[in-house]
């Protein structure tokens, strides 16, 4: 006897269709850092196994200080743009649907609070989710085509909303459920260290610097190098579905830098590394020329460093340095 798919999956695979149709390519934030931002979003760990949490935090940009409110939710899945990104089911359907088929919900929320991080728990049974991705991929030999991808885990959508002042940023995470619990799962990219040198320096001329209160003073108007410390092994070989969708294979991920900059101007806003075109050695190297006197106002500049993999994984820097005049 052919065994139906429950109405819980059937509803949330027509939300992947929705969530697929109409979206588009995004592209990192310009790295100049002029009012509020939303930098990044991270969850520790990115993928997180069943019956386990995840620690979700936010990279912020305030201008004048602290003062930035959160409010965090989650979603199975999203519209895409043309539904401006909205959860594709509300709370008290989903709930619903899973109710119908018998799945306990007395503790499911979409909401995640209003603090300065979020706790994410492990929200269904990874048979149910497990089920769900194969409603939803589409026939065998789908590929590219199929509508949800979970070689690396179920995917859901964690959503924030922050507040400065009169100023208000949303934007979406998505979060891997591990449907094994024993299976390899993705963990966050290190980024331990910035250094700088005068221009045309080396890594071994290069001073660290300090985390906190800034010592190295940089001279407006000046070019230096910057090299960041991010360990190869932060590059994770794992085994995954290619960007052809065609069959799993085992790769290495792609790390990028974005570069962000409180004044002047950097070589590149990203760097990258993708094993066989881009080395290391281009990834955690740039050069900022830093603003002219009289484009900075204040004795100090600030740089933020976004490492990012191609799985979720997010790490971050902040560091400030002195700036003097010629």
């Amino acid at each position: 006897m052919k065994r139906a798919h429950p109405p819980a999956f059937a509803a949330l695979a027509v939300g992947v269709a929705l969530a697929t149709q109409g979206c588009g390519s995004t592209f990192d934030p310009y790295n100049q850092l002029e009012g509020f931002r939303l930098l990044a979003v991270r969850a520790e760990p990115p993928t997180v196994a069943p019956g386990a949490t995840a620690t979700i935090d936010a990279l912020v940009y305030e201008p004048d200080g602290p003062g930035t409110t959160y409010a965090w939710s989650w979603c199975p899945v999203r519209t895409g743009a043309d539904g401006a990104y909205e959860c594709a089911m509300s709370e008290a359907d989903f709930k619903a649907e899973l109710e119908a088929v018998g799945v306990p919900v007395d503790s499911l929320t979409f909401d995640l609070g209003t603090n300065e991080t979020a706790t994410f728990a492990y929200p269904l049974d990874p048979t149910i989710l497990a089920l769900i991705c194969a409603t939803a991929m589409g026939p065998p030999g789908a590929g590219a085509a199929g509508l949800l991808h979970c070689d690396q885990g179920f995917p859901v959508s964690v959503g924030l909303t922050v507040r400065y002042g009169d100023k208000e940023i949303s934007g979406f995470k998505t979060l891997r459920l591990a449907l094994d619990a024993a299976a390899p799962a993705n963990a966050n990219p290190v980024l331990t260290d910035l250094s700088v040198a005068e221009a045309k320096g080396t890594r071994a001329d290069a001073a660290v610097l300090p985390a906190g209160e800034p010592t190295y003073t940089m001279v407006l108007g000046e070019k230096y190098e910057l090299f960041a410390e991010v360990p190869e092994a932060a590059a994770e070989t794992f085994f995954g579905t290619t960007t052809t969708g065609i069959a799993p294979t085992e790769q290495r991920e792609v790390l990028f830098i974005t570069w962000f900059v409180d004044g002047g101007s950097t070589a590149h806003q990203r760097t990258t590394f993708f094993e066989g075109t881009a080395g290391f050695d281009r990834l955690v190297h740039n050069t900022w020329t830093l603003p002219q006197p009289e484009e900075l106002g204040r004795d100090r500049a600030r740089l933020v460093l976004v490492l990012r993999d191609n799985r979720g994984g997010v790490a971050w820097l902040r560091r400030d340095v002195l700036v003097g005049r010629p």
